[in-house]
């Protein structure tokens, strides 16, 4: 009887064992791919706060040479 207790407490042992494992595992890559989502959203942000520095950047440099000629233009 106690070894048939017994063994009916390791099957339930090695059950939650598993479910334990399944769960940790599932949300390993829960996270997994979360985290890949955050990457690639960060990715794009980079990639759009470049382009509108790249696009004040031009500006100014165009509006600074524009100034730039016209000052010179009044010193000559």
């Amino acid at each position: 009887m106690i070894e048939t207790i017994h063994e009916v407490e390791m099957a339930k042992l090695y059950e939650m064992t598993n479910e334990h494992n399944s769960k940790r595992e599932e949300t390993k890559n829960k996270n997994v791919e979360e985290l890949e989502q955050m990457k690639h959203e960060l990715i794009k942000k980079i990639e759009e706060l470049d382009n509108e520095f790249e696009n004040h950047f031009n500006k100014y440099e165009a509006d600074t040479d524009a100034k730039a000629t016209a000052y010179k233009e009044l010193l000559l």
